[in-house]
């Protein structure tokens, strides 16, 4: 399921026209982000949103930066049908996967037939994401395990992060997140509401999920 996960993560043939897969947007030189401030999707158009780090994102109890979902399967759903992102449709995309040369028996090693629908599809890719782990950084290596590993410029930026930044209070604990939703009072004029569009409550509106 990894295997095939992983070669569903870089497919482009779940998206519309072709052009954009997951790795299109989560980029593995950048801890599976991506360094825009608003993702591309298909054809080109700008998206609401940046696409997040999937590192470590298996410990997480909710996902996407408003958190409206728990578990990297129904996550995994999303994108191929928002109209910003893949704005595909599931049959469409089961179709092309079944009518592939390689997809029915890759389905068929996974999951012992060779049948493909959404719901297999996104049980692939959350198994692969699943793997998408960050313990051997070279912060594991120093903080953790005392190795020197960390170079002059990068033991400074250690300690601003746990001295006057006050990134820590935050970014804390071995997943570098506290797993919750904060504002960080940039916007003068909360122009997307994040958490408080799932939740409706008026305290969440511009509250977003604290990355790793």
């Amino acid at each position: 399921q990894v295997r095939l996960g992983r070669h569903l993560f870089h497919d482009r043939m779940l998206s519309l026209d072709g052009s954009v897969s997951c790795a299109s947007c989560h980029l593995q030189s950048r801890g599976f982000s991506d360094p825009n401030t608003f993702s591309i999707g298909v054809a080109g158009g700008q998206g609401d949103r940046n696409a997040m780090a999937l590192i470590n994102l298996a410990f997480d109890p909710l996902l996407f930066w408003d958190g409206r979902v728990s578990s990297l399967k129904e996550q995994a759903l999303l994108p191929v049908v928002h109209p910003l992102e893949m704005a595909e449709t599931w049959p469409d995309v089961e179709a092309k996967l079944q009518a592939s040369d390689r997809y029915p028996q890759m389905f068929f090693e996974a999951f012992g037939s060779s049948e493909i629908d959404s719901n297999r599809v996104a049980e692939a890719l959350a198994a692969f994401e699943t793997t998408l782990l960050s313990f051997q950084s070279p912060y594991d290596a120093f903080f953790y395990e005392g190795q020197p590993s960390l170079d002059s410029s990068a033991l400074r930026g250690f300690e601003l992060f746990f001295g006057e930044a006050e990134c820590v209070h935050c970014h804390a604990g071995p997943l570098l997140t506290d797993q919750t939703f904060k504002n960080n009072g940039l916007d003068g004029v909360v122009t997307d509401p994040g958490l408080g569009g799932v939740t409706g409550d008026p305290l969440d509106l511009g509250k977003f999920k604290v990355p790793t």
